[in-house]
């Protein structure tokens, strides 16, 4: 399950918007934003995961309780090309599993749903995720559930082509992602231009959708051959796509072109286009990053030995760096829809050492 992709622009910093934990750059807990960007403003609201606040300048005072400071506006486009930097230059951004590939990925082909704070899910392409509650989400005698993906009516590809609930079909197609929530699809058909209704095998896990994106059936046909399509010209620059991007250029060795999606609302409006730049190693993007030819470094670009003088930079102006901690946790996943009752929840809890679940 991917992360919606979106830029949030602030003054002084640019990031990717996304779930507790993960960033738009960054390894081995550090995350670095390239040179400051004096002038720009947010598209989308705050970076999560605990970025940082700016202080309020002397001499300002917050705004009276109920009154609300005037809007800002933003010329557009903000910038007519952002430039990222990286080290690993993937092979393919379909069926790639590199932290390059892996980044890129949501800005193209977008999923049913996403993942924010606290593991929880939110719909994408989804008009609203399947529930019990209006009868989209139903579990069979026999362990299966029947879920019914009902999709956005303002989905429209790239080209101008509408999406269709067999763009979506044809998706079911693909393996699913390693580590996608486990959504094993033994049926699926169309009900109406726009929805699916899908059965999965018993132990499907949460939030009960597919976590393959759909594909665009006007292009590649009805039908297609799975391991064919992972190594065919579609999966390597996927172009035409749903998300606020499309492939439009590759240069082997060199950089990435990705073009704004102009049936796509958001972040396409006020970015035209980003630059996936492909230098030698952290020396040549810290080079870029200090003398302005890199505005981001993704996540291969530096690691934990270099955050002291990551941060030596940032307290001279020069970058902003995000640091998050690392990616050690523990969870208990049930596996399940939630039971009514909080008991059966509650008591794991003695056996992992705590006193009561964690929220």
């Amino acid at each position: 399950m991917s992360n919606r992709w979106r830029w949030v622009v602030r003054r002084g910093e640019v990031a990717r918007a996304g779930p507790s934990g993960r960033a738009l750059i960054g390894v081995c807990g550090v995350v670095l934003a390239g040179l400051l960007l004096a002038g720009c403003i947010g598209i989308g609201g705050p970076a999560a995961g605990g970025g940082p606040v700016e202080p309020e300048q002397a001499g300002e005072s917050p705004p009276a309780t109920g009154q609300l400071p005037e809007p800002t506006g933003t010329p557009a486009p903000f910038k007519t090309e952002l430039v990222l930097c990286a080290v690993t230059e993937p092979a393919s951004l379909l069926g790639d599993e590199s932290a390059v590939a892996g980044e890129l990925l949501p800005a193209l082909v977008p999923q049913a749903a996403v993942f924010g704070e606290g593991y929880t899910a939110t719909s994408d392409l989804l008009a609203a995720l399947p529930s019990p509650e209006d009868g989209t989400l139903r579990r069979n005698e026999d362990g299966t559930l029947t879920v019914t993906l009902r999709y956005r009516d303002d989905l429209v590809w790239s080209d101008g082509e509408p999406f269709t609930a067999d763009d979506a079909l044809l998706g079911l197609s693909l393996p699913a992602p390693p580590s996608a929530p486990m959504f094993d699809v033994l049926e699926a058909q169309p009900v109406d231009d726009l929805t699916l209704e899908v059965t999965a095998a018993p132990g499907a896990e949460y939030p009960y959708v597919p976590s393959q994106p759909p594909l665009p059936v006007h292009v590649l046909g009805a039908e297609i051959d799975p391991a064919a399509f992972l190594s065919g010209d579609y999966a390597r620059m996927p172009d035409p796509t749903l998300g606020p991007y499309s492939v439009s250029g590759w240069v082997q060795g060199s950089h990435i072109l990705l073009q704004a999606n102009p049936y796509s609302s958001g972040v396409g409006s006020r970015i035209p286009v980003v630059r996936v730049r492909f230098l030698p190693d952290s020396s040549a993007v810290w080079g870029e990053l200090t003398s302005g030819g890199c505005d981001l470094a993704l996540e291969d670009a530096f690691t934990l030995d270099q955050l002291p003088a990551l941060l030596e930079s940032q307290n001279a102006g020069q970058l902003r760096a995000y640091v998050r901690p690392g990616s050690v946790y523990e969870r208990v996943i049930f596996n399940t829809y939630p039971w009514p009752s909080a008991r059966p929840l509650i008591s794991p809890m003695p056996a992992c050492g705590r006193r009561s679940p964690m929220p």
